[in-house]
This record gives C-alpha cells, structure tokens and sequence, in this order.
C-alpha cells in the first residue's frame, strides 16, 4: 500500500499525480490510460499517469 498526501490542487481537481518511485509498483507495464478502482470508487489512469477519481476531491489524505 502506498500513502500519500494530497496536494490543495489533487484535491481541487480530484487527481493524484502518482509518484515516480511508486509508478512501477502500482502500474507495471500497464499501457495507459485505462480505467480502476480507488477505495472501491472507479477512476482512471490517464497518459500522463495521474489517477482521477470522484471518491478524491476534497480528501485531506487518502491510501491507495
């Protein structure tokens, strides 16, 4: 499981920009974009490997 706090935009916006250490544990060899799940919400995955999510707008911290 990776932690993250959400930056004041993230939260505006309802993305998370996914860490670079973290891209390849969480995405692999996974050609983006292509549609997920956050905390059981859906989401996707976008070519600029940001992951948007409804269930992230106005989180103060969120697991994923």
């Amino acid at each position: 499981m990776i932690n993250k706090k959400l930056g004041r935009m993230e939260v505006s916006k309802g993305f998370i920009q996914i860490p670079a250490k973290s891209r390849k544990e969480l995405i692999g060899n996974l050609l983006t974009p292509f549609k997920t799940f956050v905390n059981g919400e859906p989401a996707r995955l976008d070519n600029y490997e940001r992951l948007w999510s409804p269930s992230l707008k106005n989180s103060r911290f969120e697991k994923i």
